[in-house]
């Protein structure tokens, strides 16, 4: 194809992705669902070997400083790689491409469309790591279930603190276990660090007030 690719694809994503109430994150290949306490990310993932896209989709739980960008839930969306050299119908397979991560969107959307859903995840799944046990204490505690927010929160220490942000994990985890209990000073916490997050992401202000539903 002789069009700059880069500019196929954010046009196709812009097309599909803006009206369905995304919005593109500068001049980047990722787009934004903004749902004040956590994000539904979407990325059209370069390649170092080739001109396309891979197809990235998941949730970005912004209850930890620092975390924008990551991939709490989901990541990677079975879906070919597009690519664009010598390929007349890139610009549909963009276009495609764009469809699926509406898709998927929609999809995150139905899933945690609740703070209960969100918890309940949590409550069903094999938690592996050390941001699965802090994520779990904090929709724990956030849905009033004080008594396996804090099991939650004791678990994070469990896995390895071998590097800083490991140990500083394991702090906030511990403060969080304090105020599990309190309900009204847990949230306000929680809050903050929500929008402090906010803030060293580069996302915007979050007007219509942060409620935790």
């Amino acid at each position: 194809m002789s069009a700059d690719h880069n500019a196929v694809i954010n046009a196709e994503a812009r097309r599909v992705l803006k009206p369905f109430g995304l919005t593109r994150k500068g001049t980047s290949r990722v787009w934004i669902d903004d749902h004040g306490w956590w994000t539904i990310q979407v990325e059209f993932q370069p390649s170092a070997w080739s001109k396309g896209s891979y197809l990235n989709v998941g949730v970005n739980w912004l209850l930890y400083e620092g975390s924008v960008g990551a991939f709490n839930v989901g990541s990677r969306v079975d879906v070919p790689f597009i690519e664009a050299a010598g390929n007349e119908s890139f610009e549909k397979d963009a276009h495609n491409l764009a469809l699926r991560a509406k898709a998927e969107v929609a999809q995150l959307r139905s899933r945690f469309s609740s703070l209960e859903a969100a918890a309940s995840y949590y409550r069903s799944c094999v938690r592996q790591s050390a941001w699965d046990d802090y994520y779990c204490g904090v929709l724990m505690a956030l849905s009033g279930d004080t008594e396996n927010a804090r099991a939650a929160f004791q678990s994070v220490p469990t896995h390895r603190l071998e590097y800083g942000w490991e140990r500083a994990l394991a702090q906030r985890a511990s403060e969080l276990h304090r105020l599990a209990s309190d309900h009204t000073a847990f949230i306000e916490t929680v809050r903050g660090i929500v929008m402090r997050t906010r803030s060293i992401g580069n996302l915007p202000d979050w007007e219509s007030g942060l409620v935790f539903l």
